[in-house]
């Protein structure tokens, strides 16, 4: 069977097979065929949830893969790694439109966080999400969790990076950086989003920082970075932040941004296992 698609239906008739292969564990049905829905272009795709659905009857085989500390996300509309050996981590050997004309961005570094010295104690992949937990440091006395969570949308793709600290100590300060690095013509859209044109493509790429425990964003050359947190942190209690990355068409970006700010803002927390 050719599994070289990102959506497919599920068919429950009596006709359909026995359940067999890769993804037999997640669907709860013992009959079933995967009926492969092609894409017509790298922004025409239907929006599907991540995860199976039966009253919709969606499965979607996009998710991360983690062996050791290399993890790696593949789709038809972009591939990344990311490295946990070394910080910043972050999404890097970027690849949209792998199966096509695919544009590389191997000198862009998107959503990297800066540890301060911490080490990964725990980490794991899980369909769309990427999970990494950094004990606490001298440099940084708070323990940090970030995902990295896929998304897939019909008029745009990308990630978002969730973050949050807590500390074992009564009274910190927790400062964060996250940054990305990808190289085209930025415009600033406001004081938390950043636009960026990708030269020779018709894809852009947009990042807006939730305002929720953001301080600041600021352009350096072609690095974007969001001061994150800050002000005082006591044990006990936990802070979040949220960074989102999308690419979309870029005959559309000027329109959809706005669009895009006023639904991240007003998105409720999501919910972290």
């Amino acid at each position: 069977m050719d599994t070289s698609f990102d959506l497919a239906m599920i068919d429950r008739s009596s006709s359909a097979p026995p359940v067999r292969g890769r993804y037999a564990k997640y669907l709860p049905f013992r009959y079933v065929r995967l009926l492969p829905i092609r894409c017509n272009g790298l922004f025409s795709v239907p929006a599907p949830p991540f995860r199976f659905c039966e009253r919709r009857g969606f499965f979607v085989t996009t998710m991360w893969q983690l062996t050791g500390t290399k993890a790696q996300f593949a789709s038809s509309r972009c591939t990344c790694t990311i490295d946990l050996s070394r910080s910043p981590f972050g999404l890097r050997n970027i690849r949209v439109a792998p199966d096509n004309d695919q544009l590389v961005l191997d000198d862009c570094r998107l959503l990297q966080l800066e540890s301060g010295g911490g080490l990964p104690e725990d980490s794991y992949a899980r369909g769309q999400d990427l999970f990494v937990s950094i004990g606490e440091s001298e440099q940084a006395p708070f323990r940090t969790q970030i995902y990295w969570r896929a998304i897939n949308e019909a008029d745009h793709f990308g990630f978002e990076a969730i973050l949050s600290v807590q500390t074992s100590r009564w009274h910190v300060s927790p400062e964060l950086e996250l940054s990305s690095r990808i190289l085209g013509e930025h415009t600033a859209v406001d004081s938390r989003a950043m636009l960026v044109t990708l030269p020779s493509t018709e894809v852009s790429y947009l990042e807006i920082a939730h305002s929720s425990n953001h301080n600041a964003t600021t352009i350096d050359c072609d690095c974007i970075k969001h001061h994150l947190f800050g002000g005082h942190l006591e044990k006990g209690v936990i802070r979040r932040a949220r960074v989102r990355g999308l690419f979309l068409p870029t005959n559309q970006a000027n329109q959809l941004t706005t669009s895009f700010q006023e639904q991240f803002e007003r998105s409720p927390p999501p919910l972290t296992t």
